[in-house]
């Protein structure tokens, strides 16, 4: 299948599932100890960009002391956070091509975004990630772990019965073991924080790394 296939799958599946998984699923809950750790680095009113925001949650959550940037591929989603929250500012857009300058962010939130990047492009969405942030700043991400020790695993899965009952959608994504996207950080010119597994609330591993923009 060629890549601009796959994120077409992504796109699709985020459109059609936005209003189940908003009343269904708030990461903020679920990974408000990793939002904590990250936000302790933040001084009240600095930029973070919420990059593949979903509905919103970890976004309203992170702007009770940052000043946020939304920004996520599905229009849908983005709906959803205005209603949820008309003060965060919202962007449509693609983390391979971001529409920002040079520096422009303290820090960036990334929770389970780039399970949908082929293995292909993460690299180049990482430096995405470099090139927006400002010197010293600093980015959280979450990631689905892989469970049989290899770098990287593709997986084409049915959509939730619930949010997909006509069995039309493919749940498409990527997982990366902590090794790799260590050695993708650090290349992109990150330096290593922290870097924690641990499991979520369907039992799948996952990975919350921490990371440093060391060169600019």
């Amino acid at each position: 299948m060629d890549k601009s296939d796959k994120y077409q799958l992504v796109k699709q599946d985020y459109g059609s599932i936005a209003t189940w998984y908003d009343k269904t699923y708030d990461a903020s809950k679920e990974m408000k100890r990793e939002l904590d750790d990250f936000l302790s680095d933040f001084k009240p009113g600095q930029k973070i960009l919420d990059a593949g925001c979903g509905p919103g949650k970890e976004s309203i959550y992170l702007s009770q002391r940052c000043s946020v940037t939304a920004l996520d591929l599905s229009p849908e989603m983005l709906a959803i956070v205005k209603k949820n929250d008309p003060s965060i500012e919202t962007l449509l857009g693609d983390i391979n091509q971001l529409k920002f300058e040079n520096q422009s962010f303290d820090g960036i939130w990334s929770c389970r975004t780039i399970i949908h990047i082929p293995i292909e492009d993460l690299k180049h969405v990482f430096s995405e990630f470099h090139r927006v942030l400002k010197k010293n700043g600093v980015f959280g991400l979450i990631s689905l772990n892989t469970t049989h020790g290899e770098d990287h695993e593709e997986q084409f899965l049915p959509e939730e019965d619930g949010a997909d009952p006509a069995k039309k959608l493919t749940y498409y994504r990527n997982l990366y073991s902590e090794g790799f996207l260590t050695k993708v950080l650090e290349k992109a010119s990150f330096k290593i924080i922290k870097s924690i597994v641990r499991s979520d609330t369907d039992n799948e591993p996952f990975i919350y790394i921490k990371a440093q923009n060391i060169i600019n």
